[in-house]
Formats: structure tokens, sequence, C-alpha cells
């Protein structure tokens, strides 16, 4: 059975209290096997864990890949970093860096649609059609998956066809055409010709017989 399709997610965020996590956003607190999921931030667990969140709300903006590097690696071309937690000024991650390609909503192809978290010490394993990240944070692992992106396109206004000659579909010998339209090629088309003028008949009378005819005295 086909799962269903998840719409592209268009951001992004960490936070340092789930509480914390914006409205609308999926909060990436358990890995795939109900396992509490948190990363420790730069200060070990004294000012608490951070969460991941995403969010699937219609934006200009898709997440076209991701990938986590560490504090010291160059960021990829054309990735944005996550740097900071949304809900204060720390540190996102310890040692590493969650690195996002954001592409515009009308050109993408693809986008990232599903991200979940695994944790490969306890045995849990990426689920079927999701790719792995391979850097770990705290022994956590991000997994994500990718579908293409489906843009719904307006259809014709109401009334408008795309060529006004078309022939439409033959519904009998009584269909009348339309106006302006040329026959189809299963009428025939006759060149036009002037009726011919109808003979006299006998006896045939008009509305002036038998009235007197005279000429006029001055002629």
């Amino acid at each position: 059975m086909q799962t269903a399709q998840f719409p592209p997610i268009t951001d992004i965020k960490i936070v340092s209290q789930k509480e914390r996590c914006p409205a609308r956003y999926f909060m990436l607190a358990k890995t795939v096997q109900g396992m509490m999921a948190s990363y420790l931030t730069v200060h070990g667990g004294t000012k608490g864990s951070v969460i991941s969140g995403f969010t699937r709300e219609a934006g200009q903006n898709v997440i076209e890949d991701l990938t986590v590097i560490g504090e010291e690696d160059s960021v990829p071309a054309g990735r944005t970093t996550i740097t900071k937690a949304h809900d204060d000024d720390d540190k996102a991650l310890r040692k590493h860096f969650l690195c996002l390609k954001i592409q515009s909503s009308k050109t993408a192809a693809s986008a990232v649609c599903d991200i979940v978290l695994i944790n490969r010490t306890k045995g849990e394993q990426a689920p079927p059609g999701y790719h792995l990240i391979t850097n770990e944070v705290n022994n956590l692992s991000i997994c994500f998956k990718m579908a293409p992106v489906v843009r719904h396109q307006p259809g014709p206004p109401a009334g408008h066809q795309d060529n006004i000659y078309s022939v439409p579909p033959y519904l009998g010998p009584n269909r009348q055409n339309w106006y302006g339209q040329a026959p189809g090629p299963w009428q025939q088309q006759p060149g036009y010709q002037a009726p011919p003028p109808l003979p006299a008949k006998a006896g045939a009378s008009s509305g002036i017989d038998g009235l007197p005819f005279e000429l006029n005295s001055k002629f």
C-alpha cells in the first residue's frame, strides 16, 4: 500500500525549550522508536536541551536539501546554517551546524517532505525511502525524505476556449452548428446556388386581373 505524500517542508527551527517551539511546527522530540531525542547544548546540560522542529505551512520557499557539518567544516555552497537557537541567543548545536538548502517553491523540482531521528547505537535504522545524514549529533542521526514539488495549475477561465473554431462533438442530425463554425467533415458542404425561378402556372391570376385598362387621353 502506497503511503501518502507529505507537502514540502518550508522551514526548520531549533529551540532550547520545547515549550517555545513556534505554533504549527512539528517537534522532533522522539526517535522513530519513541526514544526521547535531545541535542545537548554547548553548555552541556545546564541550559537544557535543544529540539528541532519543522513546518509544512505554505510559503515562498521550500527546503531542498539538508546536512550536518562540524563546526570547523566549510559551509557547502548554496547552504544556510542554523547557528543560533530560535528562542534565545545560545548556540544551536554542540560542535555541529545544521545546513539547509533553501529554494523558491516556484522553481524547486523536489524538496524535503519529512524528517525523523534515529539512534543507531540503539539499533534504530533509517526508514525505507529516507536519506541518512552520516554526521551524528549526540548519538542521534537525522533522516529525511524527498518528494517532487507538485504545483496546481489554475484552470482556464469560465467560457474560455483554446480554439473558437474547434468542432464540437456530433450529437445527431438535428444538432445546430455554433455561430461562425465551419461544418464538420461529416457534413455536406454544397456551394451556394440561387434558387431557380418558379414557372407561371396556367390560370394563375394576380391582384390586378379584372380591372379595366385604358390609355390616358393626353397621350
